[in-house]
């Protein structure tokens, strides 16, 4: 074979951006039947799950989805197409038999020969080998909500009892000096042997 015939047998010619939701959030929140085929209806599907639940991290994941398939720069004669498939909310065995069944559909109309899997990255595990079994995947994808008010709201907790801990003398010595001192000599007492004297120490200094 020729340097310029293996060049031409990696090139893709059907490449398909396939968004899953295991869990079945878009059938379970929003009532939207799966498999969603085709870039308008997966933006219509994203915008209806995030309006019924605006902390839905499923509907940025279709968003991201859209997003892969608007800039994927194809090759010459390749086609792209976008779609979403759906599991259960009982997972296990029942989701995985949906997805199987449901991406045997979505490979029935558009014939793809790679696919980018789109996913939050909790499910890998789960989703890559019924996915592979199929079909290559070239490429995943995860999506992460990058920023969220709980998230938001849990870092404004520990910086202010930081602060506390750092700045108010009695928070100081009991937060930082009595474990500092407990490490340290335990530490020493171990490095000399003496280890069941130092657990002793810790404990005596914990009950002072």
């Amino acid at each position: 074979m020729s340097k310029e015939e293996g060049e031409r047998a990696f090139v893709f010619r059907n490449t398909l951006i396939l968004n899953i939701d295991r869990d079945a959030d878009l059938e379970s929140k929003a009532g939207i039947e799966t498999p969603i085929m085709g870039r308008e209806n997966i933006l219509e599907a994203s915008s209806k799950l995030l309006l019924t639940d605006p902390e839905e991290a499923d509907g940025n994941a279709l968003f991201a989805s859209v997003k892969i398939h608007d800039e994927l720069r194809c090759a010459a004669g390749e086609k792209k197409e976008v779609a979403a498939i759906s599991g259960s909310p009982r997972g296990g065995l029942e989701a995985d038999r949906k997805l199987a069944d449901e991406l045997h559909r979505v490979l029935k109309r558009f014939p793809s020969d790679n696919v980018i899997l789109v996913t939050d990255g909790f499910s890998d595990e789960e989703i890559v080998p019924i996915v592979g079994s199929s079909v290559t995947i070239s490429s995943i994808q995860h999506v992460v909500v990058k920023h969220s008010k709980s998230v938001e709201e849990t870092y404004a907790v520990m910086e202010r009892y930081l602060k506390m801990i750092w700045n108010e003398m009695p928070y100081r010595i009991y937060f930082i000096g009595i474990p500092g001192i407990i490490l340290t000599l335990t530490g020493i007492l171990v490095m000399l042997g003496l280890a069941e004297v130092g657990a002793r120490v810790s404990l005596l200094i914990i009950g002072a």
